[in-house]
């Protein structure tokens, strides 16, 4: 299957319609997994886990080709937002932390919307795997929280003590939030 897998991308580089037909295999993925994102969610998820699980390939292959630029930016910010919840059910965390880290190096001016979803998603997989940095920042905040520009978000609880000023910090229960400093 590989030789014939290998066989078709020569000839299909050798095509002038090399650039369309990559297009639309990106396109399709994308509005692939978007659609089974909800399902990763609900009682099909198994449906999807398993749907999903049968074109992990080309996934693959979808986020390689979008971020080789064949298609509009918005693709692999696409790809790994909708497909994060599987590398969680699937424990992948190292592809998906891998894939999320590098569309996000590489779509610094891609939809801001998009990316605050790729970087929840990446939150929820480190947050999974308990692999969190004890503090962070946003470059560039979405409206309307400009305000936090050049500010510091901490995880209390990362740190063997926390400190404002000289008043002590604590984690608040949950584990999950952090405080704006």
């Amino acid at each position: 299957l590989e030789t014939v897998r290998a066989y078709a991308l020569e000839k299909l580089a050798a095509s002038a319609e090399s650039r369309r037909v990559r297009g639309a295999f990106v396109e399709w993925y994308a509005a692939f997994v978007e659609e089974m994102e909800p399902l990763l969610s609900d009682s099909r998820q198994l449906e999807a886990l398993r749907l999903i699980g049968g074109e992990v390939d080309n996934l693959r292959s979808a986020l390689d080709l979008a971020l080789q630029g064949i298609e509009r930016s918005d693709y692999p910010l696409r790809l790994v937002s909708a497909i994060s919840r599987y590398w969680v059910l699937r424990n992948s965390f190292y592809e998906g932390r891998a894939a999320i880290v590098s569309v996000l190096e590489r779509s610094e001016h891609g939809d801001p919307r998009l990316r605050a979803k790729a970087l929840i998603s990446l939150s929820a997989l480190l947050m999974q795997r308990r692999d969190f940095s004890a503090g962070w920042s946003y470059a560039r905040p979405l409206s309307p929280y400009e305000a936090i520009t050049d500010h510091l978000a901490v995880y209390a609880g990362a740190m063997d003590a926390c400190f404002v000023g000289d008043e002590r910090a604590t984690q608040q229960p949950g584990g999950f939030y952090g405080g704006w400093i």
